[in-house]
C-alpha cells in the first residue's frame, strides 16, 4: 500500500506538538481586595477613586 503510513503518536501529542500551550501571565496585577476593601469603609472615598488611584502606574 503505496503512500499510506501510519503515525507514530496518537492524536493529543500531535495536537500539543502543533498547537503547544503557552503559559500566559497575567495583564494587571491582582488587586488587593481586602486592602480596597478596607479604603472603601472610609467616608468619601469610592470606587472611581481608588480605580483612578491604582490604574495611573499602568498607563
Amino acid at each position: 500500500m503505496a503512500g499510506q503510513c501510519r503515525p507514530s503518536i496518537d492524536e493529543d501529542a500531535l495536537l500539543e506538538r502543533l498547537y503547544p500551550r503557552m503559559p500566559t501571565a497575567p495583564r494587571y496585577p491582582t488587586p488587593d481586595f481586602p486592602t480596597i476593601q478596607a479604603e472603601l469603609a472610609h467616608k468619601g472615598v469610592t470606587r472611581m477613586l481608588l480605580r483612578q488611584e491604582r490604574r495611573t502606574p499602568y498607563r
